[in-house]
């Protein structure tokens, strides 16, 4: 969980990036979908334990379930659900994972995948170096771990959000904590060209800088060209079927 935290928080437009299209954008920007920034819902009972991790107080899941209040008193009583009640975040624990749900309907899901288990394979690696670290100094792995992970979730807990993510309260606290709002795919596919994606997707071994330079001009041309035969249809709709109903 630590490893996915940090991953959305450092790499957050590099997601975006991988899920951004033409037709996407339509339902990104807190229109039809998640919105443009990359936050994690983690629900009441996991944000407790990263809170008690963080500030060494408190007892994880000492908060009690709560049931589902129906009116029927002849039904016994139903625990609520406590994972996803959140319909508005764009990566979301569920239960028993978590769930990255701003890909496109009709996008094939091979790049965001790729990316998501890239950033998590660099954040794994990191949390791995660094408990190594701490227990080359004589410590030992369990509280090594406990050290880490609170140094971890105390550097990225902006990414952590349970509110209403298509709120504008939302966008101006996300713009505060720093986290990045690309509001359509001119904006974010730049992403893929910047020097440490090349140098994160090198280091792993996923992509080489052609591949990846390949990806963003397709992407960016694809684009252009979906956008394009839109607006000349919407323009002869307008010209060969609207207006002349309107005249006549």
């Amino acid at each position: 969980m630590t490893a996915v935290i940090r991953a959305i928080s450092k790499h957050g437009a590099l997601l975006r990036a991988s899920i951004a299209t033409a037709g996407n954008d339509h339902r990104l920007g807190a229109n039809e979908a998640p919105p443009a920034i990359m936050s994690i819902y983690l629900g009441d009972k996991l944000t407790e334990v990263v809170e008690a991790i963080i500030t060494g107080k408190g007892d994880p899941g000492s908060k009690t379930s709560r049931t589902i209040q129906i009116g029927v008193s002849t039904l016994p009583e139903l625990p609520t659900d406590d994972s996803d009640r959140n319909r508005t975040s764009p990566f979301a624990f569920t239960g028993n994972k978590f769930e990255f749900r701003a890909v496109g309907s009709s996008q094939s899901i091979a790049f965001p995948n790729t990316v998501l288990n890239t950033i998590v394979a660099e954040s794994l690696d990191y949390i791995s170096n660094r408990i190594e670290e701490v227990m080359s100094k004589g410590q030992d792995l369990s509280p090594a771990v406990q050290l880490v992970c609170k140094e971890v979730l105390t550097e990225h807990k902006r990414v952590l959000f349970n509110g209403d993510n298509y709120s504008k309260e939302w966008h101006d606290e996300a713009h505060k904590r720093g986290l990045p709002n690309l509001r359509n795919t001119p904006e974010a596919l730049p992403v893929l060209a910047e020097k440490e994606t090349r140098q994160l997707f090198k280091k792993y071994g996923v992509l080489s800088e052609e591949e990846l330079n390949g990806r963003y001009n397709i992407m960016l041309e694809s684009y252009c060209k979906t956008i394009n035969i839109e607006a000349l249809i919407t323009i002869n709709m307008g010209t060969t079927m609207i207006l002349p109903a309107a005249l006549k």
